[in-house]
């Protein structure tokens, strides 16, 4: 443990393994956090007791980042020959170990989610809740409610209907996203949707990548957000609805990707004309997929 270790010794040989989740940063070799490797070196000896990883509290505390390689190292030549990348360490059976938080935050929110096999495969309901929940992250005012069908209203485990706006601000979180299905729930999706509102602003806005205006359900959410900006401030506030009218999509593959891209340019600060007048087509959205998901090669 005295020596330093060479980051060509730790250095994953895997693109995917670079592929840290946005609120995540790669450094000293991994994405992975120091807590957490320390946390899946204390699983890792609880099968391995007769060649367990040596921990150290002083090099966590004096030298962070020497320990973070040192842990690296152990990891990588302890899984050796079961496993040739870092995300295989999450897969193994010694994590069961750890407790559910950290192994979610692991599992979940350490890496780029996988995502769809083929290169214009659809999004679906699963993909896009990974990628968006982890901008939670990302963006600590924000919240995501979900990939949901156009009956979102109608099902009570959503939440929607009920979402009381005054208590979201409590807890700080000002802006929503929703990605929504024109389908309903017991139909197998048709095309995806996405709609962005800033409580503190006063603003909602709806994005169809084909450009047409949302549909009554829609709607009707849309005024339950534009009611509650006209209570604030005494009554005083004057909100804000819109829709894009611009078509940006002529394929029939990136319908998932345009929603995404929509939220997260709207988080990021674009203004709503920004996302609409600027048109961005199906090919260049594609290669949003190399920055949502792990994967950086798909030719399927």
């Amino acid at each position: 443990m005295n020596g330093d270790i060479r980051t060509s010794e730790i250095e994953p040989s895997d693109k995917e393994d670079k592929k840290c989740a946005p609120h995540n940063v790669f450094d000293a070799g991994s994405c992975i956090e120091t807590g957490i490797l320390v946390e899946m070196a204390k699983a890792y000896n609880k099968e391995n007791s007769d060649n367990p990883i040596i921990l150290n509290g002083t090099l966590e505390t004096l030298n962070p980042r020497k320990y973070k390689k040192y842990l690296l190292k152990q990891m990588k030549d302890k899984t050796d020959g079961t496993c040739t990348t870092q995300r295989c360490w999450t897969e193994q059976s010694f994590l069961k170990h750890m407790s559910d938080n950290i192994k979610e935050k692991l599992e979940r929110y350490t890496f780029r989610p996988d995502g769809p096999n083929g290169k214009f495969e659809w999004l679906n309901t699963v993909n896009i809740n990974e990628v968006m929940k982890q901008y939670e992250l990302k963006y600590p005012n924000f919240k995501f409610l979900g990939a949901v069908p156009m009956d979102f209203d109608d099902l009570p485990q959503l939440g929607i209907k009920n979402l009381n706006f005054n208590e979201l601000k409590n807890n700080g979180k000002t802006k929503l996203g929703m990605v929504m299905n024109l389908d309903e729930h017991w139909k197998s999706g048709s095309h995806w949707v996405g709609l962005y509102s800033d409580l503190n602003a006063g603003k909602v806005y709806y994005f169809d990548s084909y450009g047409i205006p949302p549909e009554p359900r829609v709607r009707k959410f849309m005024r339950r957000l534009y009611h509650y900006f006209g209570k604030q401030d005494g009554g005083s506030s004057k909100g804000e609805a819109d829709f894009n009218k611009i078509r940006h999509q002529y394929e029939d593959s990136e319908c998932g990707v345009y929603s995404i891209n929509f939220i997260l340019r709207m988080l990021r600060g674009d203004t709503f004309e920004e996302v609409c007048e600027s048109k961005t087509p199906d090919r260049k959205i594609n290669k949003c997929r190399k920055i949502y998901f792990k994967k950086t090669d798909n030719n399927s």
